[in-house]
Protein backbone atom coordinates (compact mmCIF):
# COMPACT_ATOMS: atom_id res chain seq x y z
CA UNK A 1 0.00 0.00 0.00
CA UNK A 2 1.55 3.58 -1.21
CA UNK A 3 1.67 6.55 0.88
CA UNK A 4 2.26 9.93 -0.66
CA UNK A 5 2.73 12.57 2.54
CA UNK A 6 1.65 15.66 1.78
CA UNK A 7 2.34 19.26 3.34
CA UNK A 8 2.45 22.78 2.29
CA UNK A 9 5.03 26.08 2.83
CA UNK A 10 4.75 29.63 2.42
CA UNK A 11 6.73 32.71 3.06
CA UNK A 12 7.23 32.55 6.92
CA UNK A 13 8.08 28.88 6.96
CA UNK A 14 11.25 28.18 8.86
CA UNK A 15 13.50 26.33 7.08
CA UNK A 16 15.29 24.24 10.33
CA UNK A 17 11.92 23.37 11.04
CA UNK A 18 11.23 22.18 7.33
CA UNK A 19 13.98 20.28 7.33
CA UNK A 20 12.85 18.93 10.72
CA UNK A 21 9.85 17.84 9.24
CA UNK A 22 11.25 16.59 5.70
CA UNK A 23 13.97 14.52 7.59
CA UNK A 24 11.88 12.90 10.00
CA UNK A 25 9.92 11.54 7.19
CA UNK A 26 12.65 9.76 5.59
CA UNK A 27 14.24 8.66 8.78
CA UNK A 28 11.22 6.25 10.39
CA UNK A 29 11.16 2.95 10.16
CA UNK A 30 8.53 2.53 7.16
CA UNK A 31 9.57 5.55 4.43
CA UNK A 32 6.49 7.12 2.37
CA UNK A 33 6.69 5.81 -1.53
CA UNK A 34 6.19 9.76 -1.71
CA UNK A 35 5.95 13.53 -0.55
CA UNK A 36 4.70 16.41 -2.49
CA UNK A 37 5.03 20.14 -1.35
CA UNK A 38 2.86 22.68 -2.43
CA UNK A 39 4.79 25.80 -2.47
CA UNK A 40 1.90 28.40 -1.30
CA UNK A 41 3.30 31.96 -3.30
CA UNK A 42 6.21 33.17 -3.51
CA UNK A 43 9.10 32.60 -0.62
CA UNK A 44 12.74 33.01 -0.27
CA UNK A 45 15.70 31.69 -2.30
CA UNK A 46 17.25 30.26 0.28
CA UNK A 47 14.07 28.10 1.34
CA UNK A 48 13.62 27.37 -2.62
CA UNK A 49 16.67 25.74 -2.80
CA UNK A 50 16.69 23.53 -0.16
CA UNK A 51 13.45 22.27 -1.11
CA UNK A 52 14.87 21.87 -4.74
CA UNK A 53 17.46 19.93 -2.94
CA UNK A 54 14.87 17.43 -1.59
CA UNK A 55 13.65 16.64 -5.19
CA UNK A 56 16.79 15.74 -6.79
CA UNK A 57 16.13 12.62 -4.93
CA UNK A 58 13.13 11.82 -6.79
CA UNK A 59 10.89 10.71 -4.59
CA UNK A 60 9.98 14.44 -3.27
CA UNK A 61 7.92 16.44 -5.90
CA UNK A 62 6.80 20.19 -6.12
CA UNK A 63 3.77 22.11 -6.79
CA UNK A 64 4.06 25.82 -7.23
CA UNK A 65 0.84 28.40 -6.53
CA UNK A 66 1.50 31.61 -7.86
CA UNK A 67 0.21 33.56 -5.15
CA UNK A 68 -0.57 32.66 -1.52
CA UNK A 69 -4.00 31.25 -1.64
CA UNK A 70 -3.85 29.43 2.39
CA UNK A 71 -3.71 26.11 3.25
CA UNK A 72 -7.19 24.70 2.34
CA UNK A 73 -6.72 26.01 -1.58
CA UNK A 74 -2.92 24.60 -1.24
CA UNK A 75 -4.11 20.84 0.04
CA UNK A 76 -6.61 20.82 -2.39
CA UNK A 77 -4.16 21.52 -5.17
CA UNK A 78 -1.63 19.03 -3.82
CA UNK A 79 -4.08 16.28 -3.59
CA UNK A 80 -4.43 15.91 -7.37
CA UNK A 81 -0.39 15.51 -7.94
CA UNK A 82 -0.39 12.78 -5.06
CA UNK A 83 -0.02 9.24 -6.70
CA UNK A 84 -0.65 6.99 -3.75
CA UNK A 85 -4.07 5.66 -2.68
CA UNK A 86 -2.97 6.58 1.04
CA UNK A 87 -2.79 10.32 2.05
CA UNK A 88 -0.45 11.64 4.83
CA UNK A 89 -0.98 15.06 5.92
CA UNK A 90 2.40 16.47 7.76
CA UNK A 91 2.61 20.21 8.86
CA UNK A 92 6.48 21.72 7.78
CA UNK A 93 6.87 22.47 11.04
CA UNK A 94 5.68 19.72 13.09
CA UNK A 95 7.90 16.50 13.79
CA UNK A 96 6.81 12.94 12.84
CA UNK A 97 7.76 9.89 14.67
CA UNK A 98 9.88 7.40 13.44
CA UNK A 99 6.42 4.87 13.63
CA UNK A 100 4.72 6.79 11.64
CA UNK A 101 4.89 5.91 8.40
CA UNK A 102 4.64 2.33 9.61
CA UNK A 103 1.36 2.86 11.86
CA UNK A 104 -0.82 4.35 9.15
CA UNK A 105 0.25 1.87 6.77
CA UNK A 106 -1.03 -0.84 8.56
CA UNK A 107 -3.86 0.79 9.68
CA UNK A 108 -5.43 1.10 6.56
CA UNK A 109 -3.73 -2.27 5.48
CA UNK A 110 -5.68 -3.93 8.39
CA UNK A 111 -9.28 -2.57 8.13
CA UNK A 112 -10.35 -1.60 4.49
CA UNK A 113 -13.45 0.36 5.99
CA UNK A 114 -11.16 2.99 7.44
CA UNK A 115 -11.44 6.25 5.68
CA UNK A 116 -9.50 8.96 8.09
CA UNK A 117 -6.83 8.03 10.81
CA UNK A 118 -5.13 9.96 13.02
CA UNK A 119 -3.43 10.13 16.46
CA UNK A 120 -2.82 11.53 19.96
CA UNK A 121 0.15 14.04 19.31
CA UNK A 122 2.63 15.83 21.71
CA UNK A 123 2.46 19.28 21.49
CA UNK A 124 5.67 21.33 22.44
CA UNK A 125 7.14 24.62 22.42
CA UNK A 126 10.56 26.30 22.97
CA UNK A 127 10.70 29.45 25.39
CA UNK A 128 13.16 32.09 24.81
CA UNK A 129 15.85 30.19 27.30
CA UNK A 130 16.03 27.13 25.32
CA UNK A 131 13.76 25.42 27.84
CA UNK A 132 10.88 22.69 26.21
CA UNK A 133 7.33 22.28 27.02
CA UNK A 134 5.37 19.20 26.21
CA UNK A 135 1.75 18.01 26.69
CA UNK A 136 0.05 15.20 25.23
CA UNK A 137 -3.39 16.05 23.51
CA UNK A 138 -5.22 13.10 23.40
CA UNK A 139 -8.50 12.40 21.41
CA UNK A 140 -11.19 10.09 21.33
CA UNK A 141 -10.23 7.10 19.89
CA UNK A 142 -13.22 4.92 18.30
CA UNK A 143 -15.58 6.11 15.41
CA UNK A 144 -18.62 6.63 17.57
CA UNK A 145 -17.16 8.92 20.31
CA UNK A 146 -15.09 10.93 17.33
CA UNK A 147 -18.11 11.67 15.24
CA UNK A 148 -20.06 12.28 18.46
CA UNK A 149 -17.67 15.09 19.82
CA UNK A 150 -17.54 16.51 16.43
CA UNK A 151 -20.41 18.96 17.25
CA UNK A 152 -18.88 20.20 19.93
CA UNK A 153 -14.87 20.44 19.09
CA UNK A 154 -12.52 19.39 16.62
CA UNK A 155 -11.87 15.79 17.36
CA UNK A 156 -8.82 14.90 15.02
CA UNK A 157 -5.30 16.19 15.36
CA UNK A 158 -5.10 17.39 11.42
CA UNK A 159 -1.02 17.08 11.51
CA UNK A 160 -1.77 13.77 12.40
CA UNK A 161 -3.97 12.69 10.01
CA UNK A 162 -3.75 9.91 6.93
CA UNK A 163 -6.60 9.28 4.55
CA UNK A 164 -7.95 7.24 1.84
CA UNK A 165 -7.60 9.70 -1.42
CA UNK A 166 -10.62 8.30 -2.81
CA UNK A 167 -12.72 8.97 0.23
CA UNK A 168 -11.28 12.58 0.63
CA UNK A 169 -12.39 13.36 -3.10
CA UNK A 170 -15.99 11.99 -2.63
CA UNK A 171 -16.82 14.13 -0.56
CA UNK A 172 -14.89 17.21 -2.61
CA UNK A 173 -11.66 17.93 -0.55
CA UNK A 174 -10.30 21.04 1.55
CA UNK A 175 -12.21 24.31 1.16
CA UNK A 176 -10.89 27.57 1.47
CA UNK A 177 -11.82 27.71 5.04
CA UNK A 178 -8.73 29.96 7.14
CA UNK A 179 -7.52 27.99 9.94
CA UNK A 180 -11.17 25.23 9.75
CA UNK A 181 -10.37 24.05 6.61
CA UNK A 182 -9.58 20.63 8.18
CA UNK A 183 -12.59 20.68 10.87
CA UNK A 184 -15.35 21.77 7.79
CA UNK A 185 -13.58 18.67 5.89
CA UNK A 186 -14.22 16.48 9.31
CA UNK A 187 -18.19 17.09 9.14
CA UNK A 188 -18.48 16.72 5.31
CA UNK A 189 -17.13 13.37 6.16
CA UNK A 190 -19.04 12.41 8.73
CA UNK A 191 -22.32 13.23 6.57
CA UNK A 192 -20.74 10.85 3.89
CA UNK A 193 -20.62 8.53 6.55
CA UNK A 194 -16.75 7.94 6.19
CA UNK A 195 -15.14 6.03 9.09
CA UNK A 196 -12.93 7.63 11.99
CA UNK A 197 -9.89 5.94 13.83
CA UNK A 198 -7.80 7.53 16.14
CA UNK A 199 -4.92 5.82 17.81
CA UNK A 200 -3.35 6.50 21.54
CA UNK A 201 0.20 6.43 20.66
CA UNK A 202 1.18 10.14 19.40
CA UNK A 203 2.92 9.92 15.74
CA UNK A 204 3.37 13.36 15.87
CA UNK A 205 5.46 15.97 17.59
CA UNK A 206 3.41 19.29 17.61
CA UNK A 207 4.89 22.64 17.53
CA UNK A 208 2.64 25.03 19.50
CA UNK A 209 5.24 27.87 19.80
CA UNK A 210 3.22 31.14 18.97
CA UNK A 211 0.02 29.02 17.96
CA UNK A 212 -2.21 31.65 20.85
CA UNK A 213 -1.50 34.48 19.18
CA UNK A 214 -1.78 33.35 16.18
CA UNK A 215 -5.42 31.73 16.99
CA UNK A 216 -6.70 34.84 19.12
CA UNK A 217 -8.23 38.04 18.35
CA UNK A 218 -10.75 39.87 16.42
CA UNK A 219 -9.74 38.61 12.91
CA UNK A 220 -10.05 34.75 14.47
CA UNK A 221 -12.98 34.98 16.12
CA UNK A 222 -14.20 36.57 12.47
CA UNK A 223 -12.78 33.46 10.51
CA UNK A 224 -14.76 31.05 13.27
CA UNK A 225 -17.71 32.70 12.76
CA UNK A 226 -17.81 32.76 9.21
CA UNK A 227 -16.99 28.75 9.79
CA UNK A 228 -19.99 28.30 11.82
CA UNK A 229 -22.43 29.58 9.52
CA UNK A 230 -20.80 28.09 6.76
CA UNK A 231 -21.25 24.95 8.63
CA UNK A 232 -25.22 25.75 9.08
CA UNK A 233 -25.86 26.70 5.62
CA UNK A 234 -24.35 23.15 4.32
CA UNK A 235 -26.56 20.96 7.06
CA UNK A 236 -23.25 20.46 8.96
CA UNK A 237 -23.89 21.56 12.81
CA UNK A 238 -27.25 22.12 14.53
CA UNK A 239 -28.30 25.23 14.91
CA UNK A 240 -28.91 24.05 19.07
CA UNK A 241 -24.76 24.34 19.06
CA UNK A 242 -25.25 28.19 18.82
CA UNK A 243 -24.52 29.52 22.33
CA UNK A 244 -21.36 27.03 22.27
CA UNK A 245 -20.18 28.57 19.33
CA UNK A 246 -20.50 32.04 20.93
CA UNK A 247 -19.00 31.19 23.74
CA UNK A 248 -15.96 29.47 21.70
CA UNK A 249 -15.75 32.88 19.70
CA UNK A 250 -16.13 35.50 22.57
CA UNK A 251 -13.07 33.13 24.05
CA UNK A 252 -11.03 34.06 21.20
CA UNK A 253 -11.05 38.39 21.99
CA UNK A 254 -9.72 37.47 25.94
CA UNK A 255 -6.29 38.68 26.61
CA UNK A 256 -3.73 36.11 25.87
CA UNK A 257 -2.92 35.44 29.87
CA UNK A 258 -6.68 34.63 30.83
CA UNK A 259 -6.66 32.18 27.45
CA UNK A 260 -3.78 29.86 28.77
CA UNK A 261 -7.00 27.81 30.23
CA UNK A 262 -7.05 26.28 26.64
CA UNK A 263 -3.66 24.60 27.90
CA UNK A 264 -5.24 23.25 31.27
CA UNK A 265 -8.83 21.72 29.12
CA UNK A 266 -8.98 18.37 29.69
CA UNK A 267 -7.49 16.39 26.96
CA UNK A 268 -4.07 18.30 27.31
CA UNK A 269 -2.14 16.15 30.00
CA UNK A 270 1.36 17.06 31.35
CA UNK A 271 3.94 15.09 30.19
CA UNK A 272 7.38 15.02 30.77
CA UNK A 273 10.18 16.28 27.69
CA UNK A 274 11.91 13.02 29.77
CA UNK A 275 9.47 11.34 27.12
CA UNK A 276 10.49 12.35 23.92
CA UNK A 277 13.95 11.35 23.11
CA UNK A 278 13.40 11.31 19.43
CA UNK A 279 11.78 15.81 19.75
CA UNK A 280 15.16 16.83 21.68
CA UNK A 281 17.44 15.18 18.73
CA UNK A 282 15.40 16.84 15.95
CA UNK A 283 15.62 20.09 18.13
CA UNK A 284 19.24 19.72 18.52
CA UNK A 285 19.79 19.19 14.73
CA UNK A 286 17.40 22.62 14.41
CA UNK A 287 19.72 24.85 16.62
CA UNK A 288 22.96 23.01 14.83
CA UNK A 289 21.17 24.37 11.22
CA UNK A 290 20.15 27.48 12.97
CA UNK A 291 23.64 28.39 13.57
CA UNK A 292 24.80 27.58 9.92
CA UNK A 293 22.64 29.32 8.61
Amino acid sequence: MSITCLGSVYKATVISQFCSSIDSLLAGVSRPDEIVIVIDGPISSELDSVIQSYSKSGLVKTVRLPVNQGLGIALAAGMSFCSSSIICRFDTDDISSSQRIEYIRKAFEADSALDIFGSTVIEFSVNSNGRVGTKLKQVPLNHSDIINMMSFINPVNHPSVAFRKSSIQSVGGYRHMPFFEDYFLWLLAKRMGLRFRNVKVPLVFMRRDNLLSRRSGFKYALLEIRFYFSCLSEGLLNPLFAPFFALRCTSRLLPSFLQSFQSRLPWRHGYSPKGCPELFFWLSREKDDSIKH
